[in-house]
């Protein structure tokens, strides 16, 4: 028997076992949350970035470290996720720069 609590070493044990569900749950609802409000980000940021491309006119000139640093991103992020953020220039595009990687 703890002196602390009064339980038998069982009765602990069973006691943080029933515990561990619940920071379980509490962990999953927290994560849901903050996977919700990073998309709710995402899609706005993308609902933004169509408007601003809407009102460019002509073709839109970018530098070597601009192109660098969407093929950067764009690596990481994959083609599938690209195609549904990449606004100024095509997926293929930006993969091709990070494959050439050359921003000489």
């Amino acid at each position: 028997m703890n002196r602390i609590t009064g339980m038998k070493a069982g009765q602990i044990i069973g006691t943080m076992n029933g515990l561990e569900g619940d920071w379980r749950k509490a962990v999953a609802y927290i994560t849901g949350t903050v996977d919700e409000e990073l998309l709710l980000r995402r899609e706005y940021l993308s609902a933004e970035n169509r408007i601003l491309v809407q009102q460019l006119q002509g073709r839109l000139r970018l530098t070597d470290p601009q192109r660098q640093t969407l093929a950067e991103i764009g690596h990481r992020l994959g083609r599938k996720a690209l195609a549904d953020v990449a606004n100024i220039v095509r997926p293929g595009t930006i993969l091709g720069w990070y494959c050439r990687a050359s921003f000489s």
